[in-house]
This record gives C-alpha cells, structure tokens and sequence, in this order.
C-alpha cells in the first residue's frame, strides 16, 4: 500500500511512518525543508519538501497513494487548498 503523509518528521508523522513501514507499506512524507528527516529516513521512501500551507504541497504528493494522512499542525491562518486537494472538505 502507499501512503501519503503531511507532516512526516513530527511527532505523530513519524510514528505512523515508522509503523507502516514495517508492515511493508511505502511511505511517501511531506517535509518542510527545515524539518529533521534522520530519525525517519530508513522508513520513508520518499520525501517531498515543502509545506502544508504551499498550494502546491498536495500536487507534490504521489497520485498512486492509496491512503493520505494530515499531521502537520497548522499554526497561524489555514489555508484551505492542501484541503481541498486532499478532499478533506
């Protein structure tokens, strides 16, 4: 299975990172450039660096994901197009 995920080097990310790793599922993250990806590396397949509040975060993330979790926090004013691309709302 490929999982898309937000938020990939914080606390809650890198452990559903961490998890479904092991269970054989390819792991693709969304990182900001500034983020650690040390502690995650060996479990994520694929890095994608940007930001969750960039419009073009969603694009970025694999078409073929057959599961996309949000865990960035989202601090200041939310913007609404990772949302929508996600199909959140």
């Amino acid at each position: 299975m490929n999982i898309a995920l937000t938020g990939g080097s914080g606390f809650i990310g890198s452990v559903i990172a961490k998890h479904v790793a092991k269970q054989w599922h390819s792991v693709a993250a969304l990182v900001r450039e500034t983020s650690r990806r040390d502690r995650i590396k060996k479990y994520v397949s694929k890095f994608i660096r940007g930001s969750h509040d960039e419009s073009n975060a969603a694009a970025a993330l694999p078409e073929n994901s057959d599961v996309a979790t949000t865990n960035a926090a989202i601090t200041g004013s939310f913007d609404s197009s990772l949302a929508k691309a996600l199909d959140l709302f």
